[in-house]
């Protein structure tokens, strides 16, 4: 994704209003033949996130030029345009950011969760169970939420078990029960 706008490819960029807004063509996305995903998808960026964004990139893209004593890398000026920083030539790609992050994951992350580490898909999966957890058969809006079908919602992450159904009884009936007093 480049940093600034750019009308034919994912970017991200600061808006009038000095909120952060990515865009990204609908031929982009790995599930383009959905029909909800629009044409060209925009999404602005809360105030508190928009500000992490700035110190983000600030903070990376100065590192990344501090970094490097060497000769510049071939395309290392092109490199800066992007808002994953990367030492790696030309820029961090899908599969190179898939393997950093199972990188992080197996030297950081709890194993007994996930031995080996987890790749970028998994935050799909993450994003997709925690939602339906909590607004169980809510399919529809999760496919919403992750720009792809209610079908695909119900084949890959309708993995809820009867606890999770009976801990959101137990919490319908805590509340009724603090609301009535007892």
């Amino acid at each position: 994704m480049k940093i600034g706008y750019r009308s034919d490819g994912e970017c991200i960029y600061k808006n009038k209003k000095g909120l952060y807004e990515i865009s990204i063509p609908k031929s982009c996305f790995k599930n383009f033949d959905q029909k909800i995903i629009p044409d060209h998808f925009v999404h602005i960026f809360s105030k508190n996130t928009s500000l992490l964004i700035g110190d983000y990139l600030e903070k990376n893209r100065s590192a990344f030029l501090m970094s490097t004593k060497r000769a510049p890398l071939r395309g290392q000026e092109e490199d800066l345009d992007y808002f994953l920083v990367s030492r790696r030539e030309p820029f961090m790609t899908v599969r190179s950011l898939s393997r950093s992050i199972e990188d992080f994951f197996k030297t950081y992350g709890d194993q007994t969760i996930k031995v080996g580490g987890i790749r970028i898909h998994f935050f799909r999966d993450i994003v997709a169970t925690s939602f339906l957890k909590q607004f169980p058969g809510a399919y529809a809006h999760a496919g919403m939420l992750l720009l792809d079908s209610e079908q695909t919602m119900k084949e890959n992450y309708g993995h809820l078990q009867p606890k999770d159904a009976l801990s959101l009884w137990q919490a319908h009936n805590e509340n009724r029960m603090n609301r009535t007093g007892f």
